[in-house]
Parts: structure tokens; C-alpha cells; sequence
């Protein structure tokens, strides 16, 4: 089988190219990136091809936990750290915006 190393920038190209950018930040996109990129480190294998759907379906950004709590209710999900008890938190440097993987 022959990788392609995926650049951050055909990253982005690629969910641009998807129609799915816009529920994306550009920074939340960079750090979805590194995560996966790490993540496939850490098991030892790449990705065989690029599926920007399932990633999309995967992953979600939420600008700050308000916006978490209008689909996720509070009283079960009351901070981040009980929210990284139930699922994978990315956080997005240097603002208030997380990923989460769907749950």
C-alpha cells in the first residue's frame, strides 16, 4: 500500500473541498490535525486515505462550553473535566473553542 503524507494544508484543503470547513474554526482544524497525526504515531500506523466525513462525524468543535451545553446538558456535563471523563477533548490553543469526539 502507498501513504501520502497529508500536510496540514491538504488537510484543510480537503474539508474545504467537502463542503464541511464551515463548522470549523481554522484553528480548531489545525488542532484536529495535530491530534490525529499524534494519534497515528502513537499506534504505529497512518491513515491509508483521508475519509473527511468520518472524521466530521467523529470530531465536533464548540466555540466555549456554553455552546457545549446547548447540545449537551450542563447538569450531566458540568466542566471539562467531566467531560474529558466521558470523551476525547482537543483543546484549541489559545482561545476558549474545544473538540470533542462525538459520544
Amino acid at each position: 500500500m502507498i501513504y501520502q503524507e497529508i500536510t496540514e494544508t491538504m488537510f484543510r484543503d480537503a474539508f474545504h473541498n467537502h463542503g464541511r470547513a464551515d463548522a470549523w474554526s481554522y484553528k480548531g482544524l489545525g488542532a484536529l490535525y495535530a491530534y490525529l497525526v499524534e494519534r497515528s504515531e502513537d499506534l504505529g500506523s497512518g491513515y491509508d486515505r483521508l475519509d473527511v466525513i468520518a472524521i466530521d462525524c467523529e470530531f465536533c468543535e464548540y466555540a466555549c462550553i456554553d455552546e457545549f451545553h446547548a447540545s449537551y446538558d450542563s447538569e450531566d456535563y458540568p466542566d471539562m473535566d467531566t467531560i474529558r471523563d466521558h470523551t476525547t477533548v482537543i483543546e484549541v490553543p489559545n482561545s476558549s473553542a474545544f473538540i470533542v469526539g462525538e459520544f
